[in-house]
């Protein structure tokens, strides 16, 4: 056989071989747990939990995303965080919101439901010519599901006489520019939603983890980030190959990341849109654990 034949058709076996494996992992959902211990919060804390949901983007597990339900009824959460980026605004995509208005429902029905704004949401707000009627409908779905929208605002969970602060910054557009990245000042956050606390514990939603050091330097004890989508394909040994914002093999890809006394979470997420691939990059549930003794 002419090695040019050969090398074809190994190409295309290779290649048939990938697809399938990427439409496998874009349905099947990695359980991740993370244990956060801080001397912030008292003994009434340990044991409490949170489940992270980021960059779904559209995508169903199971039918009316029953399996997700699932996967995290059994994590049995005290809160649901959601870091953006739960739908795709895109110019081929279409506004429809039925299944996220049923999934945030449900969600809202069973735990306390945070969610904080990804350049997706953001860009249907600030861009009513090319998506005419989104933002009005999708805000209406926000609303209506009885969760707390946190778009550069804060809220308290106290116990006894220690709280958890949960913050949503939405960050500039340009913060999502690919290629050369503006920079981000802890100013920035200060301005939007106010001084970090030395007492309480902050946890802060920022969509994109670009800006650790910033966060860090606001105060953050805890970032939850996503937004990167893993890097798409991780290679071991060198992680994920590239983030929306043209990073290849960026460290904040996915994983935990510590910056002073700050652990940034990134999610890999759950979903995908103009790049439908995932490779060695399951979507992820991130589950966190408090440990306070």
């Amino acid at each position: 056989m002419n090695k040019w034949i050969m090398a074809g058709t190994a190409a295309a076996f290779t290649g048939a071989a990938a697809f399938a494996r990427s439409e496998y992992e874009r349905i099947h959902l990695d359980i991740v747990h993370y244990d956060i211990k801080t001397d912030k919060l008292g003994l009434e804390w340990n044991g409490f939990k949170a489940v992270f949901l980021s960059d779904l983007h559209d995508n169903s597990f199971g039918m009316e995303n029953e399996e997700l339900l699932a996967a995290i009824e059994k994590e049995q959460p005290d809160i649901v965080v959601i870091g953006g980026d739960m739908l795709v605004v895109k110019e081929w995509a279409a506004p429809h919101f039925d299944m996220l208005a049923n999934l945030y429902k449900k969600l809202v029905k069973r735990y306390p439901v945070y969610y904080a704004f990804g350049n997706h949401e953001q860009r249907m707000k600030e861009e009513p010519l090319t998506y005419p009627g989104w933002w009005q409908s999708y805000w209406k779905v926000l609303k209506d599901s009885g969760m707390h929208v946190l778009v550069n605002k804060s809220e308290e969970i106290i116990k006894n006489d220690t709280a958890m602060r949960i913050s949503g910054i939405t960050l500039p557009r340009e913060c999502y520019r690919k290629g050369r990245i503006p920079s981000l000042s802890a100013g920035y956050i200060d301005k939007k939603i106010g001084k970090a606390s030395d007492k309480n514990f902050e946890l802060l939603l920022a969509h994109t983890p670009t800006f650790a050091k910033t966060y860090a330097d606001w105060g953050a004890d805890l970032v939850l980030s996503g937004h990167f989508h893993g890097g798409t394909i991780r290679i071991p040994g060198l992680g994920g190959v590239m983030t929306p914002q043209l990073q290849f093999f960026s460290p904040l890809a996915r994983g935990n990341v510590t910056q002073k006394n700050t652990n940034i979470i990134v999610s890999g997420g759950l979903g995908t849109h103009s790049i439908n691939v995932r490779l060695n990059n399951l979507p992820q549930l991130v589950v966190l654990t408090w440990k306070t003794h």
